[in-house]
């Protein structure tokens, strides 16, 4: 529906599409059944703190260092890791994926990917913001993702953020399918678009939350106190890391 309006606001012939690219609010979870493709319960958006108490029970356990030194975020239900414990603690739907090994978890991104392409990825962008993501490996860490009760099965395929991640026709709306060929989560997309692409340039967005951003280069940032680490992007097989400050 939203393309069709865009397409037709903008006057653009559907067979001039030729790429598409997709940004999103990074930390809103889903979870979703892998073989129906249905959703098992309403998503859960970035500023929701109902996964306190699953955090905190990670930190009275002494984790929350590890989980900061592996992911570059402080403990907290801002991110997705918590969310997706939550659904899968409260939500006998979502158990019961889990138990059946149906259970896809993901970010916007990962959710529409699914549902346009049939494939299960994300970029680089947006798994660094789960607090899943192991900031050195740059894979999903096995023991962060255990302390929050789930499974790497469960969780999608991490990607370039420039590769290619499928094709969609948007049900019909195109006359052939193309490329989904970019996937950035928002504030990363900001950063880009402002030409931040050398190490040390920043960016300032406010909207709901406030975001400063800095392009911390190709390696790893020391932590610093209160401000959260990740990666900027990885694009042409280079991965670029970011500090970031946030008023959520």
């Amino acid at each position: 529906a939203v393309v069709g309006g865009l397409l037709d606001q903008s006057g653009v012939d559907s067979s001039a599409v030729k790429a598409i690219g997709l940004s999103n609010q990074r930390e809103t979870a889903v979870c979703w059944s892998r073989g129906s493709g249905k959703a098992l319960c309403n998503a859960i958006v970035w500023q929701c703190a109902r996964a306190e108490s699953i955090t905190a029970t990670i930190e009275a356990a002494g984790q929350a260092d590890l989980v900061q030194a592996v992911t570059g975020m402080p403990l907290s239900p801002y991110f997705s890791a918590a969310k997706y414990a939550w659904m899968l603690q409260n939500l006998p739907a979502v158990r019961e994926a889990y138990e059946q090994q149906d259970l896809c978890c993901g970010t916007i991104d990962a959710w529409l990917l699914f549902k346009l392409t049939g494939a299960f990825k994300t970029d680089y962008s947006n798994a660094s913001r789960t607090q899943l993501l192991n900031l050195d490996t740059l894979a999903w860490d096995p023991d962060v993702v255990e302390l929050f009760g789930l499974r790497t099965d469960v969780l999608p395929e991490i990607c370039f953020s420039d590769s290619l991640f499928g094709c969609t026709d948007f049900d019909g709306l195109l006359p052939e399918p193309c490329p989904v060929h970019g996937v950035l989560g928002d504030s990363h997309a900001a950063l880009y678009a402002n030409r931040c692409w050398q190490q040390n340039t920043a960016k300032v967005t406010f909207g709901t939350g406030s975001s400063v951003m800095v392009n911390a280069g190709p390696q790893r940032p020391a932590a610093v106190p209160g401000v959260v680490s990740s990666l900027a992007w990885g694009l042409g097989g280079t991965i670029t890391y970011a500090i970031e400050g946030n008023i959520n």
